[in-house]
């Protein structure tokens, strides 16, 4: 993911550690990792990420899109609720 993309998705400050988490690994060369229910290592695409399991989802595979994004406090995924009835 780019620092720009990471920029855009820092407004929320209780999206900031993911955040910052995301850019550590991008420093260090850690390896690839995948997201989201396509299971993809595209991080080019408007990304939220679920304050329950910490997974990253593609805006479009969950039907949300980055505007809607900016009115949620807190995203709890689609898994994250229905296995743990949250």
């Amino acid at each position: 993911m780019s620092k720009d993309n990471i920029a855009k998705q820092s407004i929320l400050p209780e999206r900031q550690s993911k955040i910052n988490l995301m850019m550590r690994q991008e420093e260090h060369g850690l390896e690839e990792q995948v997201y989201c229910i396509c299971r993809s290592s595209d991080a080019s695409r408007f990304m939220i990420g679920c304050d329950y399991c910490e997974e990253w989802y593609h805006g479009d595979c969950i039907d949300i899109t980055e505007e809607e994004s900016r009115f949620i406090k807190k995203f709890f995924c689609p898994v994250s609720i229905n296995l743990h009835c949250i």
